[in-house]
């Protein structure tokens, strides 16, 4: 507003009163300012944002070695099937056709057997190592024994044998545990025509200690590219984030100066350098540039206003002056 004479009027300057917060308190930490002040940074959401990213790749390695399992198993019980068929024909082969029951009727020699002859079907044609076979006759009379990794005919100890026969008929693969052997996928069945129950089964060997192999490389793996992560992302996210950290703290050291009367000036600016860094920051460091240009030119507009002022209450007393002293 302005005078009739075309002065500016004179308006009193306003004392800054610090926000109830910070009379009460001092610092002002307990404002909503100052709590989200006391957040995670950035530059640590941004560290933890990664090495989620990477566990999260690793939980989906696992899951894949997972998938892995369950498609070795799917075929295992196919070769499984097929054992148990193969052993099934070289039985009833042997219950045809007697005199031939000695005779080699698989890939391994008479002559590598043990004293006990191997249960019928162990011997059949096609029969990996690491095949068991129990065949337990309704009258009690049990034959069983597994080819172990030499291709020798071995014979099953009572305690193994007795914890397969435990085993309910089911005619579907199951996973059990044989003592001296590890892991087996073991298929029990019932012969229909002479009441048998006949077991047959597979190492569960290999495909464990491939599953143990793929799980202990993708370990390594993940723990290399955590490490890598870690180390790579610190410092690409302290890279990017400088020049945001840098806009950051001129708006600080220009929020830190304090609104005294009389001239002042606002030198801080962001410097090219940052405002070219990225998008993001060059944005942000214009919007502060051109608000730091319109506070400066306020403050000097109202520097300008006090200084017409101070002028005018001069020129009014001088000119007051003289009649005062004539009178």
């Amino acid at each position: 507003m302005w005078a009739a004479s075309g002065a500016p009027a004179y308006s009193p300057p306003v004392s800054v009163t610090p926000p109830p917060s910070q009379t009460a308190s001092g610092s002002g930490d307990d404002s909503p300012r100052a709590s989200a002040a006391r957040g995670h940074s950035l530059r640590t959401r941004l560290a933890v944002g990664i090495l989620g990213l990477m566990f999260i790749m690793s939980a989906l390695m696992v899951s894949s070695t997972l998938t892995l399992r369950h498609t070795l198993m799917d075929r295992l019980d196919t070769q499984l099937l097929a054992a148990n068929e193969r052993a099934a024909v070289r039985r009833h082969d042997i219950e045809d056709r007697p005199t031939q029951a000695q005779d080699s009727g698989g890939a391994i020699s008479p002559e590598s057997r043990p004293a006990q002859d191997p249960p019928a079907g162990l011997d059949a044609a096609g029969q990996s190592t690491g095949t068991l076979s129990v065949v337990a006759s309704p009258s009690g009379a049990v034959k069983a024994g597994y080819i172990d990794a030499h291709g020798v005919y071995q014979n099953l100890s009572s305690e193994e044998i007795s914890d397969l026969l435990s085993l309910k008929v089911t005619g579907r693969p199951v996973s059990t545990s044989v003592a001296s052997l590890g892991e087996y996928r073991v298929l029990v069945s019932e012969e229909s025509e002479t009441g048998k129950i006949v077991i047959t089964g597979l190492s569960m060997a290999s495909d464990n200690e491939l599953i143990r192999t793929q799980l202990l490389v993708e370990a390594i793996i993940a723990g290399i590219g955590a490490v890598i992560a870690a180390t790579v992302g610190r410092s690409m996210v302290r890279t990017s984030l400088g020049p945001l950290e840098r806009v950051a703290a001129t708006a600080e050291r220009v929020a830190s100066q304090p609104p005294a009367p009389g001239e002042v000036r606002i030198d801080e600016r962001v410097d090219d350098e940052d405002l070219s860094s990225s998008q993001e920051v060059g944005q942000v460091g214009t919007a502060l540039s051109i608000l730091l240009d319109h506070v400066d030119s306020a403050l000097a507009a109202r520097q300008r206003s006090e200084t017409q002022v101070r002028q005018f209450v001069a020129d009014a007393s001088h000119e007051l002056r003289t009649p005062l002293a004539s009178i």
